[in-house]
């Protein structure tokens, strides 16, 4: 969200510094950056459903360590049906270090 704002602030200086800032341009940007951050809200209930199987999956982030000290982190997907006396299978998924 943040980077929204800076770049908004960034067209409305780049159009006061060429000339073409009228009071319309400046309102059509500012419509824009709303329409995206409510697009943004909006998709990310969606998304995170998906992630966790509308609450029928448990996701924990987990850290395995290496034998040379390094650690691996990782996604684990449990289903939240999983106990001891009813086991289930979970996925394990790398994620990959930026």
């Amino acid at each position: 969200m943040l980077a929204g704002i800076v770049r908004f602030h960034q067209v409305k200086w780049l159009l006061c510094n060429t000339g073409a800032s009228t009071p319309d341009t400046e309102q059509v940007v500012k419509r824009h950056l709303l329409i995206s951050i409510i697009v943004i809200v909006l998709a990310s209930f969606p998304a995170s459903m998906v992630q966790d199987s509308n609450g029928r999956v448990h996701v924990q982030d987990i850290k395995i360590p290496t034998q040379n000290g390094q650690w691996v982190v990782a996604d684990l997907y449990k289903p939240r049906s999983a106990t001891s006396e009813n086991p289930a299978p979970g996925v394990l998924t790398h994620k990959p270090e930026i």
